[in-house]
């Protein structure tokens, strides 16, 4: 979650994006209407957004300056753009971090090393690929 700064603007509206008023609490420029903003809302003492609640608001450039990833309805995870590895494979099984090694007792697996999955680490030279959709390797 983006850290709200004291410097951000605080709104007591809520406007669309696309609408002249509504811009980026931390760096004022208008939200476009095909921006997807993040909306942030301070709380009452029962933890609840009510009529008194303040709004902050974040575009997408300041979302990701943050190091925040938005993903857009015509995204998909493949088009991550923190992700340093996005087409990573295990070289031992051909797991990827979209499509783990199931195991009942160990779990999914994790990179090991930056291609070699958790479970062909700790069990190298054995069958290792454990899921209901592919069986067994």
């Amino acid at each position: 979650m983006i850290e709200v700064l004291s410097t951000d603007q605080v709104f007591t509206m809520s406007p669309d994006a696309g609408h002249p008023t509504c811009i980026c609490s931390r760096c004022g420029a208008q939200i476009k209407e095909d921006e997807c903003p993040t909306r942030i809302w301070t709380t009452n003492n029962q933890g609840k957004v009510d009529g008194d609640s303040l709004e902050y608001r974040y575009c997408e450039a300041c979302m990701q300056a943050a190091g925040i990833v938005v993903y857009l309805p015509s995204m998909s995870w493949e088009d991550d753009p923190f992700d340093p590895v996005p087409e990573r494979t295990c070289r031992q099984c051909g797991c990827s971090h979209m499509d783990a090694c199931q195991h009942p007792e160990h779990g999914n697996c994790w990179w090991a090393e930056s291609d070699l999955c958790s479970h062909c680490h700790f069990w190298l030279g054995e069958s290792r690929r454990y899921s209901e959709k592919k069986g067994d390797k």
